[in-house]
């Protein structure tokens, strides 16, 4: 989420919404200079947890909660919890990695 966000995957597409567009994966790639496989794969992963809507083959759109994403209030605080989040499960991993190696089991 938080290479979507800063990359300005929502911002293009909250634009393209307002103007009653849809984009490409293609399009999206261009403007955020990201490798489109790649992209693919985090947009898809966007989808299902309401950020956006993939309405046709590699053609996206903003979904409600991907909106909220381009407003500067909302996206600073939703980047800030998105960063803390990846550290706790990081973190987490690697504690529980440690206790099943060492543990009793």
């Amino acid at each position: 989420m938080t290479a979507l966000v800063r990359g300005g995957v929502f911002n293009q597409l909250s634009a393209t919404a307002s103007a009653g567009k849809v984009v490409t994966l293609d399009e999206l790639a261009g403007e955020a200079g990201a490798e489109v496989n790649l992209l693919r794969r985090l947009l898809r992963i966007a989808c299902p947890i309401g950020f956006i809507r993939e309405i046709g083959p590699d053609t996206f759109t903003e979904a409600p909660m991907g909106h909220l994403l381009t407003l500067d209030s909302f996206r600073d605080h939703a980047l800030v919890c998105f960063d803390m989040i990846l550290l706790l499960i990081s973190r987490i991993t690697i504690f529980f990695g440690r206790q099943w190696m060492e543990g009793p089991y």
